[in-house]
């Protein structure tokens, strides 16, 4: 079975697909306009930097219930609710005019993103109730393929809309978009029925806690792996490059969108390239590759054109560590707890993004340049290869990919 023949005789896959395709690409198409907005009403790199993390700290917080709420709804309505606040969040970030406003745009980011990490995180419980373990990892290509295409065509059109036609119109584009999402996600039929849960909440929580800690300590070297892809949360280094060193060759919007149009390319490009190689042994290569490509992009950012090299090596690893990482964390957990550990597992994966962010933010602010960051990061990416050469051993021994 190959992408093609999977999208094919899956009609649940089509359409998550075709929603992901759509959403995924407004999602983008409007970060430029956020980041650019940003910039205009005078931001300083800490706060563009805090608003990139509330891209992802919703995860964090509502990780407690999300998961929970997941293994005891019915799916399809949770989902379509999700992506209706997605669109009027959306449509909201018209209103915002001045500096005095920025709070309230980092609120929008914040309850959209709510929406969006509880949308993905139903979605990555749902798949593995309907699909075969060899579909599932398709499916999982797939959503990082989808994903990448979007993040290349939503931030390169993101930069051009917002430099031709503004930052409003993107925004009221990106709410156009999320609405033709609602309307392709209700032609979904699929039925999973809900997990019967015994107790309160946050018992079921609890014990999503001690299926991991105790009961599968493996999960969290899984779940550790797949946050590490967090710490390629470059969006607010790239904004402070576009604005202190890139803005006399391009303007910031389209120094945005194009970086981010670049190593979205190599993000497409990687699982083609990776996808039929990679197993447990070779995954330390891609986090070693990975490392040293960001430590690339580091010392290549001081130039415009150069850095466009830079994130297209950076890019080309970091598709396949997702979806592999989490299809080994998929085929590692019983049906019953899905939605809860992958809810546990976003949390992680957005406190480390979160964390990288704000302490980049941070570093920048001290006088710490973008490229010295990013360098930074290339050397703790080695150093978790080296951690999962000598770690898997005694923690995975009983993987079967």
């Amino acid at each position: 079975m190959n992408y093609i023949s999977l999208l094919r005789q899956s009609q649940a896959v089509r359409i998550l697909t075709t929603v992901q395709i759509i959403a995924y690409f407004g999602s983008w198409f409007s970060q430029v306009a956020i980041l650019t907005l940003l910039v205009q009403l005078g931001a300083s790199a800490f706060i563009i930097s805090l608003a990139v993390a509330f891209a992802f700290l919703p995860a964090l917080i509502q990780g407690p219930f999300t998961g929970a709420l997941i293994d005891r709804m019915e799916p399809k309505r949770l989902m379509n609710t999700l992506l209706f606040v997605e669109a009027i969040c959306t449509f909201l970030f018209i209103f915002i005019e001045g500096g005095e406003h920025i709070w309230l745009l980092l609120a929008l980011v914040y309850i959209k993103m709510s929406a969006a990490g509880f949308y993905f995180t139903s979605e990555m419980s749902l798949m593995p109730k309907i699909l075969k373990p060899s579909e599932l990892k398709l499916a999982n290509e797939i959503h990082s393929i989808v994903w990448s295409v979007s993040f290349t065509l939503g931030m390169a059109l993101g930069g051009l809309s917002v430099q031709y036609l503004g930052i409003k119109a993107a925004f009221i584009i990106d709410a156009s978009l999320f609405i033709a999402a609602i309307f392709t996600f209700n032609r979904l039929t699929v039925s999973v029925a809900k997990s019967e849960q015994m107790g309160s909440y946050l018992d079921s929580f609890r014990d999503g806690l001690k299926y991991i800690f105790r009961q599968n300590p493996k999960l969290l070297f899984i779940i550790a792996l797949h946050a590490s892809v967090g710490l390629t949360v470059f969006d607010g280094v790239v904004t402070v490059l576009a604005e202190s060193r890139y803005k006399s060759v391009i303007s910031v919007a389209l120094a945005i969108g194009f970086i981010g149009a670049i190593r979205s390319v190599a993000l497409v490009i990687g699982p083609f390239l990776f996808s039929k190689y990679i197993n447990k042994e070779r995954l330390f290569y891609l986090f070693l590759a990975q490392g040293v490509a960001i430590m690339l992009w580091g010392f290549l950012s001081h130039d415009f054109w150069l850095s466009l090299i830079g994130a297209f090596c950076c890019g080309l690893f970091t598709t396949t560590i997702w979806s592999y990482t989490m299809t080994m964390l998929q085929d590692s957990i019983d049906k019953e707890f899905y939605g809860r550990v992958v809810a546990i597992n976003d949390m992680f994966f957005t406190a480390t993004a979160t964390v990288t962010s704000v302490a980049l933010g941070i570093m920048m602010d001290s006088g710490i340049s973008g490229g010295s960051s990013l360098f930074a990061l290339g050397v703790l990416y080695i150093v978790i290869a080296l951690i999962y050469k000598f770690a898997r051993p005694l923690l995975v021994s009983k993987f079967q990919k």
